[in-house]
Order: structure tokens, then C-alpha cells, then sequence
């Protein structure tokens, strides 16, 4: 099963993601810092970004494009920030939002 990365400052919206997530069988993996879930991208690259737009240390919207650019899977998570041609998701989400864009987006790897 595919293996997600998902950052946010916010713990609540981490858990939420998480939870939704864990009942797709996705193994979901959680940062609240962008160094962290930077340094962890490269270590062992993931499936699967799902990343908050404004962080304490960092712009998530700015890694989101980075990653892209690259040929890399991501899904911007922003009540405010927007990324050049991430796929995105409005905060608050639904549930089967959340769950019908990341197989969209796995699914056309």
C-alpha cells in the first residue's frame, strides 16, 4: 500500500488525515515541521505528499511545486495558499474529498 507523507502545524488536522487515511489502508507517516518531512522525503522518498500551504518554518505551498516539478505525487492542503498546478484540497475537507483526490492522484502516477 502506498506510503503518505503528511504535513501540518495543525495536530488536529494531522490526526483527522491520519484517521481517514489508515481506513483506506494507506501507511500515513506525520510532520508538523517542513525540515522533518524534508529530511525524511529524502531518506526514503514517499507514494504520496499531502502538504499544508503556510508552515512555522517554511512554505509548503513552494515544496508542493518543487515537487512536482520534479515528478513527484503531491496534493496541497490550504485553507489560503495555492501551488502552480498542485492538486489541492480546501480546509475544512470532507472526508470522501480527502479519500477521492489522493486515489486520483495515486492513480495517475
Amino acid at each position: 500500500m502506498a506510503r503518505i507523507l503528511v504535513l501540518d502545524d495543525e495536530p488536529g488536522v494531522r490526526v483527522l488525515i491520519l484517521r481517514i487515511l489508515n481506513d483506506e489502508n494507506y501507511r500515513v507517516h506525520l510532520f508538523g515541521y517542513l525540515a522533518a518531512a524534508k529530511e525524511a522525503d529524502a531518506r526514503a522518498p514517499y507514494d504520496l505528499v499531502i502538504t499544508d500551504g503556510l508552515l512555522p518554518d517554511g512554505n509548503g505551498a513552494r515544496w508542493a511545486e518543487d515537487l512536482l516539478a520534479s515528478g513527484r505525487r503531491v496534493i496541497l492542503a490550504s485553507a489560503s495558499e495555492t501551488a502552480q498546478g498542485v492538486p489541492s484540497l480546501g480546509k475544512p475537507f470532507k472526508p470522501d474529498d480527502l479519500k477521492q483526490l489522493v486515489a486520483q492522484v495515486l492513480k495517475n502516477a
